[in-house]
């Protein structure tokens, strides 16, 4: 009887133990995945403004035509 005890504790243990390292694996799993997704979207964000500074933005249209048009007349 004792050493049926003491056979339990230890299957008890190591599923425990089993259980936290296959958490902790799929945490780590978790971590890398999320981090690749940043990094590529911190890399597109560098992309789009470098290609942005190179280039001088549209003129701007002017907000009241109609003043424009009368001082044509």
């Amino acid at each position: 009887m004792y050493f049926n005890k003491k056979k339990n504790k230890n299957k008890k243990l190591n599923s425990y133990i089993c259980l936290v390292l296959i958490s902790i694996f799929i945490f780590f799993i978790y971590l890398n995945i999320n981090t690749k997704k940043s990094s590529e979207n911190k890399i597109k964000n560098i992309t789009k403004n470098s290609k942005n500074n190179n280039v001088l933005p549209p003129k701007p249209k002017e907000k009241w035509e109609y003043i424009h048009k009368l001082e044509n007349l």
